[in-house]
């Protein structure tokens, strides 16, 4: 084998590693979706590296262009395959989703690269011609598909950004890409007639499940919230029975101890609950230091040993 192709060979070999166990620096939903779409560009890559090396090591192939196309395409989604199945032995993040990427990337690269393949022929001109803007329209159509997450995720970061010094807002889908669940579900739906006060707004339904620690975390916030004085939030409580919920906030600076955070009991009764929560005592709550608050990383609401599952509903959560 000459030696560029033993260079693309090991290109091909460092590409994969790189995009399997290499992660992008900072933890933040968006570093993860970029990670995640990488995987489609580093595949296509791939995938044009494999067909560059499949043709030269045989010159004299009587295979159609075709054929070499599918070859690729197959041996190409096998090593994506077998890729996660290697992390699931190392313990690493295996995600099955990964492999939809990766055969995304390889059918679009090779689908763009065929409409530029002089090796490509068929009985008439007007065949070829029609061969390659249908591959142009199949690559774009995936490679859109591709980028649609990445792109809804940039969106969804734009849209947090100018709802500010609104942090959770339920009446625009952006919510959904920063909250995560935990024994407990939520819906979006019109505040109940009985909440005359957030009468004909969209409200977050959750429901609580029977379980040790059940409720919301509500992932990267605006995180300076320096310049305004109080957290606020409503909850609309139909049950009779009154019960106990949490409120937990920290920095970038936490060090997932208890007494490292700011931590909140607040006591549902029925009908509306008011919770307005002064920056001071959260900026106070770490013991040992200040809480940076130009840097609030996180916010979780949950019910602690909830012994029966309880409905609420969750108005916006705003700064003033």
């Amino acid at each position: 084998m000459p030696a560029n192709y033993k260079l693309l060979l090991v290109f091909f070999i460092v590409l994969i590693s790189a995009v399997t166990f290499l992660s992008l620096p900072g933890d933040t939903r968006f570093s993860g979706e970029l990670q995640n779409t990488a995987h489609t560009f580093a595949f296509g890559i791939a995938a044009l590296i494999s067909l560059k090396l499949l043709r030269s090591a045989s010159q004299k192939n009587t295979h159609s262009a075709l054929f070499q196309y599918l070859t690729v395409f197959v041996l190409c989604l096998i090593a994506g395959i077998l890729v996660e199945l290697l992390q699931l032995l190392t313990y690493s993040d295996a995600d099955i989703y990964d492999v939809v990427r990766d055969a995304a990337g390889i059918v679009a690269f090779l689908a763009f690269y065929f409409y530029f393949d002089t090796s490509v022929t068929a009985k008439s001109a007007k065949n070829v011609t029609a061969l390659r803007m249908l591959a142009i329209a199949v690559g774009a159509t995936v490679m859109m598909a591709a980028l649609l997450p990445l792109a809804g995720m940039s969106y969804a970061y734009y849209q947090r950004y100018h709802a500010y010094p609104v942090l959770l807002d339920f009446e625009s889908g952006w919510f959904k890409n920063f909250i995560a669940t935990c024994d407990s579900e939520i819906a979006v739906v019109a505040a109940p007639e009985q909440w005359a006060n957030e009468s004909g707004k969209s409200v977050a339904m959750v429901t609580l499940h029977q379980a040790q620690n059940p409720g919301l975390e509500f992932q990267e916030p605006q995180s300076d919230w320096t310049g305004y004085t109080h957290l606020n939030f409503k909850i609309y409580s139909m049950s009779p029975d009154p019960f106990r919920l949490t409120i937990r906030v920290h920095d970038k600076q936490h060090n997932q101890q208890y007494n490292d955070r700011y931590n909140h009991g607040i006591n549902i009764s029925q009908g509306e609950n008011i919770v307005r929560i002064p920056l001071e005592d959260i900026q106070s709550a770490p013991a040992g230091r200040k809480m940076s608050m130009m840097e609030i990383a996180g916010i979780i609401l949950f019910a602690a040993q909830l012994d029966k599952t309880a409905n609420i509903f969750l108005s916006n959560i705003w700064l003033d």
